[in-house]
């Protein structure tokens, strides 16, 4: 690890040099120095962080980079706090087709591309879902969030940087082993003629990095949509459409660009601003996004719609001085009627500034046709069968009979210490499920609920019973932030001793799963609370926790998990600005190893337009995402709103797996149960029956095969076999073929072969 992490420090040091001497006035971030002696073990030196104060920098436009391996708090929890195992391809992004020197990041850029600009409306919501995201180079319009690196290729990253020249992008070309490139750029990365060698090395050891940079913009881009239903969206018409909202002064800017824009200033109040009257529809789905800027440091700020029902949070943006963020999000109404956008943050000392606002309505048939659309584009690809006789020639009217072995795409559920001991349990979970969690067994208050006294016996049992069955297992969790449940004794401690004691947890928890596991939450809820940080008196206590987890068990990969990102928009403790932003300060905390992000998902109900663009933005930091405790609140729409939420995020390109929170047992589950208590299914579970079904192609594939011997379909990843019969074949003179459908690389082809022999 002190190898790795001096090779980045290398790596770092040489990328600003470069980017510097290209670009003069442009201000890079410091990589942070190497930890200082923590307060135990002299062998963790290395690993352990100093008490420093939590600060941001002003107007940063550049975060620090991110090496990267593919691999309000409404309805507190009781203790199961609502609570891939193949890592995929490294991946990498590439912003493209810039409008301008400004373009760049995390955003994608709509242009022609080669392609007609849409036509409809739904071409368009198909362009909306992948807004803020670093696209693959392929450059094919859709969900697209990179493409897999193959150790035979090389990919081109452009980085492109908010900077005081015309000359703002540099490109450099990066591969795997020794296939490292020079850049097109001679003020590039390169010694000499060569890559240096510590760039080579950094980059063979890696397998593949990824710069991942957010930028704010000097401009705002255009209104999506237009700006839909909002008058004025641009503010080229004055204050057409728009009214002060409490005390502020408001008025209607132009920089020096010719842009305008709305800002108000001398607020009084949150909510004092501007605002803009609407009428909602309820059966309608609401895409909502804005350009936000502040007047000095940086702000979380809120769209609010006030309706006739209260109030609504349709998306955050962390605003900042200087330059535009995007805010991105969605509402829906539960009654048609009036309602009031404004914006609102805590902060009444900024000035707020706002352009390219829209607010576009979509029925739920267009909204479901876009789901169709990603999933076929995401989830299956085509596979061309051809049937040939033992002369090679192709066989017509043959007919190929398709069966999935496996699926593709990781769908499990929580379980208990209950299915040790009931059949009925084992028998119904082992039917559906190859992927689970353990809702409590795992934690610190149930393996040491007596200080010195470690009892592992429930999660060796339960472990032992998923590895008999062939089910893979998420690690949940090594620590928990919530001070609520903690072990009774933990709270007496010093904070010398408290070191030690989570030091022991540690080392005790992954060393005896080592290896088993596909994922870890290493700090449960680390958005919300910060039980350890506090106690032990440092800010970087988590990412202490995820350096040491990573070191331990390095093949499995280490998870945040938090609640309320893309369930609860009034939550503004979680949102995705402040879970990218938690990641990002991990990152200059110093732990710069791979990561996974745990989104809890516990609903009250389905705002889907919220749930896209929240996972749109989560979705920009590269990282593995996984749904992991996936339920919906008891009422009379639990199941419609459970089948929404699950096809929505099956939706979209950037979830690798679904959890379902629901675990059995005889009193009652947590919040959602999926059978009675015979384990019939409730009306929860015939969602989740019939999403299995649909995963697994139950029913089978048949078809015949053209003239030329040919039968083509789309199959959902996974793995299947396939065999062929024919009417004038001998009887039982058909073969069996294996194969496995995943994702394909579209700058290549779009289409599978399987070739059959008869």
């Amino acid at each position: 690890m002190e190898t790795y992490m001096h090779q980045m420090n290398e790596f770092m040091t040489l990328l600003t040099s470069n980017l510097q001497a290209v670009m003069p006035g442009i201000q890079l971030p410091t990589p942070p120095p190497p930890p200082p002696l923590s307060p135990i073990h002299e062998e963790d030196k290395d690993n352990r962080e100093t008490n420093i104060s939590n600060h941001e920098v002003e107007d940063e436009h550049i975060n620090d980079a991110f090496y990267l391996e593919d691999v309000s708090k409404p309805n507190k929890r009781a203790m199961s706090d609502r609570t891939s195992p193949t890592r995929g391809g490294y991946t990498f992004g590439q912003a493209s087709q810039r409008r301008s020197t400004h373009g760049g990041g995390t955003r994608s850029i709509r242009v022609n591309n080669g392609h007609q600009e849409p036509n409809t409306l739904n071409d368009e919501l198909r362009d909306e879902h992948i807004d803020d995201v670093i696209r693959g180079s392929n450059k094919t319009r859709g969900p697209n969030r990179g493409t897999p690196m193959h150790a035979d290729q090389s990919q081109r990253i452009e980085i492109s940087i908010l900077g005081d020249t015309s000359h703002s992008s540099m490109q450099f070309v990066v591969g795997l082993g020794d296939k490292v490139l020079p850049t097109d750029n001679d003020k590039g990365m390169r010694v000499g003629n060569k890559p240096s060698p510590s760039m080579a090395k950094l980059l063979t050891s890696c397998l593949f990095v990824i710069v991942f940079l957010t930028l704010c913009l000097a401009k705002p881009e255009d209104a999506h949509y237009g700006g839909g239903i909002v008058v004025n969206p641009e503010l080229n018409q004055g204050l057409k459409g728009w009214t002060t909202l409490g005390n502020a002064k408001v008025e209607n800017h132009e920089s020096e660009d010719g842009n305008r824009y709305i800002i108000a200033s001398n607020r009084n109040g949150t909510l004092d601003g501007f605002t803009q009257k609407f009428n909602l529809e309820k059966d309608k789905l609401y895409t909502f996004s804005a350009w936000l800027r502040v007047s000095q440091g940086k702000a979380h700020i809120a769209a609010m719609f006030k309706t006739q029902a209260g109030y609504k949070i349709a998306g955050w943006a962390m605003s900042q001085k200087g330059c535009w963020s995007m805010l991105k999000g969605g509402i829906v109404v539960n009654s048609s009627g009036p309602a009031h956008l404004y914006f609102e943050t805590k902060d009444t000392s900024v000035d707020i500034m706002a352009d390219s606002i829209s607010l576009q309505p979509f029925t739920h048939e267009e909204w479901k046709s876009h789901q169709d659309q990603n999933i076929e584009k995401i989830r299956k690809s085509k596979v061309k069968f051809q049937a040939i006789d033992q002369h090679g020639q192709p066989l017509a009217n043959a007919i190929i009979s398709i069966k999935q072995k496996k699926p593709g795409f990781p769908f499990g559920c929580a379980i208990n210490e209950n299915i040790l001991s009931n059949i009925a349990y084992q028998n119904w979970f082992v039917s559906k499920f190859k992927y689970t969690v353990f809702e409590n067994e795992m934690k610190w208050i149930s393996t040491e609920f007596s200080r010195g006294q470690e009892n592992y016996n429930l999660a060796d049992a339960m472990l032992k019973f998923a590895k008999t069955h062939n089910i893979q297992t998420r690690g949940h969790n090594i620590f928990w932030d919530d001070p609520q449940y903690q072990p009774n004794w933990l709270g007496g401690l010093s904070t010398n001793d408290l070191w030690n004691a989570t030091d022991r947890r540690i080392n005790s928890i992954m060393k005896r799963y080592q290896g088993q596991l596909i994922h870890w939450d290493v700090v449960n809820e680390n958005l919300h609370f910060s039980y350890f940080e506090s106690r032990l008196g440092n800010v970087k206590a988590s990412t202490f926790f995820y350096e040491k987890a990573n070191k331990i068990d390095w093949k499995t990969t280490p998870f945040l998990n938090d609640y309320n990102t893309i369930e609860e928009s009034r939550d503004g403790a979680a949102t995705p600005a402040k879970y990218l932003q938690k990641i990002k300060q991990m990152r200059r905390d110093g732990y710069n190893g791979p990561l996974g992000i745990g989104l809890q998902g516990h609903f009250q109900y389905a705002n889907l337009p919220y749930i896209r663009a929240s996972l749109d933005q989560i979705a920009s930091a590269k990282l593995p995402i996984w749904i992991t405790e996936l339920d919906v609140k008891p009422g009379p729409n639990q199941a419609a709103y459970l089948d929404q939420v699950i096809r929505e995020v099956h939706a979209h390109a950037g979830v690798n797996g679904i959890m379902i929170w629901s675990a059995w047992r005889p009193q009652g589950c947590y919040t959602m149960c999926l059978t009675d208590n015979n384990f019939k299914n409730l009306a929860t579970g015939n969602v989740v029956d019939k999403f299995l079904s649909e995963l697994r192609v139950v029913a089978g594939v048949n078809g015949t095969t053209d003239s030329n011997g040919y039968f083509e379909t789309s199959l959902f990843h996974g793995e299947y076999e396939a065999k062929i019969s024919h009417p004038s074949a001998l009887p039982e003179s058909y073969n069996l073929t294996s194969f496995n459908v995943a994702s394909i690389d579209e700058a290549r082809e779009r289409t599978m072969h399987v070739k059959i022999n008869a």
